[in-house]
């Protein structure tokens, strides 16, 4: 009887167990889902926001620095070019598009997590999250700067072009390197996290500010 009663407990248990296992991942399915519409449309706001000099350093930015979602910010970013092109938004979103590229390729070329020491590739790499070094996020951000910036010099050239290009290149880089902070999950240097997300949240409210919703003003 007593065994009959142990069986019965641990079947109920192995039940519950399923159920539990069961309702989470159908609630990080749906969370993912949420986090990657949302990511698409930060993407696609991003990369119409103009700066100084007519240039659009975030949407680079946003994809160069992201841990996460990489690839739906730059869906949003294509997204952006296509549906509602405008001067100036098409080599931004392309280099995006390229960056995004070159970051997985990179991760999965190398496999090392931030610091450099080797980790297993189930625990550093999967679809939607990098670990790569910050260094790896600069240099592909330079890398699309660079040639945004000699192609808005060569296609103008006048020095109004130079300049642009040179403001584009900090712009991207500054950009790449605060948003790196912002988005990194679980940082031990909380200033950085903190002038990160103050970062972010200063360009989401930029790009809120050219939004109309019913005669009102988001940003």
């Amino acid at each position: 009887m007593t065994d009959e009663k142990t069986k019965r407990s641990l079947r109920s248990k192995a039940l519950v167990r399923r159920e539990l296992a069961r309702r989470r991942s159908i609630y990080n399915t749906v969370r993912h889902a949420v986090c990657s519409l949302f990511a698409v449309f930060a993407g696609y706001l991003f990369a119409g926001k103009e700066f100084p000099f007519e240039v659009y350093p975030l949407g680079p930015a946003l994809v160069c620095s992201s841990e996460g979602y990489i690839a739906e910010y730059a869906a949003g970013i294509f997204l952006r070019a296509v549906l509602f092109g405008q001067e100036g938004v098409y080599l931004p979103s392309a280099l995006s598009v390229i960056c995004a590229g070159a970051r997985y390729f990179i991760a999965f070329a190398v496999r090392r997590p931030r610091g450099g020491v080797p980790m297993e590739e189930k625990n550093y790499l999967n679809f939607f999250r990098l670990c790569d070094e910050y260094s790896v996020r600069i240099g592909v951000a330079a890398f699309a700067g660079v040639v945004y910036a000699t192609a808005r010099t060569v296609s103008g050239g006048t020095f109004y072009d130079l300049f642009a290009g040179l403001f584009l290149v900090f712009a991207v880089l500054v950009f790449t390197f605060l948003f790196s902070f912002a988005f990194e999950a679980g940082g031990k240097n909380e200033s950085a996290v903190s002038a990160g997300r103050a970062a972010f949240l200063f360009c989401a409210v930029l790009v809120m500010a050219d939004m109309e919703l019913f005669s009102f003003s988001p940003g």
